[in-house]
């Protein structure tokens, strides 16, 4: 499909697709992770053309739209939590929930304003909204979050440490931040946009598992060590 000609009237005649594309395959190709991979890898590129996701594709904002073989994945192959949209559309406040599997460090292990981060220290999706990129496989072989900085790199270790000031109550990982966007000409973001973020990091809160009913606290806490106590030096 693509462009068949000008309709005027700020309308566009498009033709039709060679096939649907039915709500089967909006739900599997907005999922599908290894398409980051078949797309950017060095090694098996031809992958993407036997089992990739591709798709005819042109934007609805274009002023003289033509349409583009492109090959789809799963979103959090270039964003994960999806915070760059939000300050596009001019959101002001901000609750941005970072689900992840790499635990935060605590203050004892890794100071922010001591030394960068590893792949040990914090997750590889949060960093890079700074411009603070990870030394990660993954950046190399299936997602790219090399251009989303959106925040000053200056703004990294104090949002870190209030993350870990926070977590050290035993109450989870949360701090809101009065923060400014940087120009990002990729995403298409201006500088200077003011934001409230409330960053809530998935974490342990021992304190309010211990504040539970024993009922609940029976049938909602994890047993066993459970990822950690991440309130303690890792």
């Amino acid at each position: 499909g693509g462009r068949a000609g000008g309709a005027g009237g700020g309308q566009v005649n498009a033709t039709l697709p060679r096939a649907p594309f039915s709500l089967r395959e909006m739900a599997g190709s907005s999922s599908y992770a290894p398409g980051g991979y078949f797309a950017s890898s060095r090694w098996l590129p031809y992958l993407g053309k036997w089992i990739g996701v591709e798709y005819d594709y042109w934007p609805p904002a274009a002023r003289d739209p033509e349409a583009t073989r492109m090959a789809v994945a799963d979103g959090g192959d270039v964003e994960s939590p999806h915070l760059i949209g939000m300050l596009l559309r001019g959101v002001r406040s901000v609750v941005v929930f970072l689900n992840f599997m790499t635990p935060l460090r605590t203050p004892s292990g890794w100071d922010p304003c001591g030394r960068p981060p590893t792949v040990r220290d914090i997750d590889d999706d949060l960093p890079p909204f700074f411009g603070v990129v990870l030394d990660d496989w993954g950046q190399e072989t299936s997602y790219d979050f090399s251009r989303n900085q959106v925040f000053a790199k200056e703004d990294f270790a104090w949002v870190v440490a209030a993350l870990q000031a926070s977590q050290a109550t035993g109450r989870g990982a949360v701090a809101t931040t009065e923060l400014s966007t940087v120009a990002n000409d990729w995403w298409g973001l201006q500088a200077g946009f003011a934001v409230n973020v409330t960053w809530v990091y998935l974490s342990r809160a021992p304190a309010w598992e211990r504040d539970l009913p024993a009922a609940v606290r029976e049938l909602a806490v994890p047993g066993g060590d459970a990822g950690g106590d991440v309130t303690k030096a890792r």
